[in-house]
C-alpha cells in the first residue's frame, strides 16, 4: 500500500516536472534584463520618492520605474542589454507628483555606447526655483 501511494507519487512527480519543461522549452522563458539602478536625492542628500526614472532607447522606446520611499530606483526591460549596450540610450528623472514631496526639475543623463550594464547611477535632482 505504502510503496503504491509512493509510486503514484512519483510519477506524478515525473509527468508534472516533464510537462513544465516541455512548456518552457516550446514556449522560452521570459527573461527581463536590468539596465539601470540607484537613488534619486535631493542637494542635502534626502531621498525623493515618487520620481519617474526611464531609460529611453532610440530604436525600442522607453522602460520606467518610479521611486520607493527610500529614493531607490531600478528599471529592467525585456529588451536585451546588448541592444542598451551598442546603441547607448538616455536616463531621466521627472517629478510626476507636483508638489507632493517637492517639486523638481527634470534631469537627464546621457548613457554612451559600450557602457556596462546593469549601470548604478544616482540622480540628484534640483528643486524648481519659482520666478
Amino acid at each position: 500500500m505504502k510503496t503504491g501511494n509512493f509510486l503514484r507519487k512519483a510519477i506524478i512527480g515525473v509527468l508534472s516536472a516533464g510537462s513544465t519543461l516541455l512548456i518552457a522549452a516550446c514556449y522560452g522563458v521570459y527573461d527581463r534584463f536590468d539596465v539601470a539602478r540607484g537613488y534619486v536625492k535631493d542637494a542635502d542628500g534626502n531621498p525623493i520618492p515618487n520620481i519617474q526614472v526611464c531609460a529611453q532607447h532610440p530604436e525600442y522606446g522607453e522602460e520606467c520605474s518610479v521611486t520607493y520611499e527610500d529614493g531607490y530606483y531600478y528599471i529592467n526591460t525585456d529588451i536585451s542589454d546588448e541592444s542598451y549596450n551598442t546603441q547607448g540610450f538616455v536616463i531621466c528623472a521627472t517629478d510626476t507628483d507636483g508638489a507632493l514631496n517637492g517639486e523638481f526639475e527634470q534631469r537627464c543623463v546621457n548613457i554612451p555606447a559600450g557602457t556596462e550594464l546593469p549601470l548604478d547611477l544616482n540622480l540628484p535632482m534640483d528643486p524648481v526655483i519659482e520666478k
